[in-house]
């Protein structure tokens, strides 16, 4: 083969190779702008997560403050309550208040009729007095009624804030 030969053979070869050789430049400046890119991205999405995990964090601290305070609220008020009935429930129990109820005078001959009334009943008809120890326990029964009243509004408001 002749000499111009090689020489145009290795004058393409060059050519080729420096082609190559900007192409893969080329291709290093773009695959670094990629890079770049989805560090950005990555970055922008770490940073966003970051945001809505604080947001969700203050939004439960707030409410578990919110239900701290329910919590408090309606444990005085049921303690009000409760310690309000026990001792009702002991004034009861020692005769220091009474409790009466109506009565059909028909159905108990032996009780007197007397219509006089010591409190806001204004109810006329026969009245009999509980023994002290049946109108705790009757108390007690209403008590219970009215603290379970209470836990259970308590308990609604609970859940309406969850």
């Amino acid at each position: 083969m002749s000499k111009s030969l090689y020489l145009g053979l290795l004058a393409g070869a060059v050519v080729f190779s420096a082609g190559w050789t900007a192409s893969s430049w080329q291709k290093d400046k773009q695959i670094a702008r990629l890079e770049l890119s989805h560090a950005n991205y990555l970055r922008g999405l770490a940073e966003h997560n970051a945001k809505v995990i604080n947001d969700l964090f203050s939004e439960a601290e707030a409410k578990q403050q919110v239900l701290t305070e329910l919590d408090q609220k309606h444990y005085q008020e049921l303690s009000h309550e409760q310690k309000a009935n026990q001792q009702l429930i002991a004034e009861l129990a020692s005769a220091k208040h009474r409790l009466s109820v109506r009565i059909e005078p028909t159905s108990c001959s032996s009780v007197s009729t007397n219509t006089e009334t010591t409190g806001l009943d204004d109810a006329a008809g026969a009245r009999a007095e509980l023994h002290p120890a049946a109108a705790a326990d009757l108390f007690r029964v209403a008590a219970q009624a009215d603290e379970c009243r209470a836990k259970l509004t308590a308990l609604q408001e609970f859940a309406n804030q969850l």
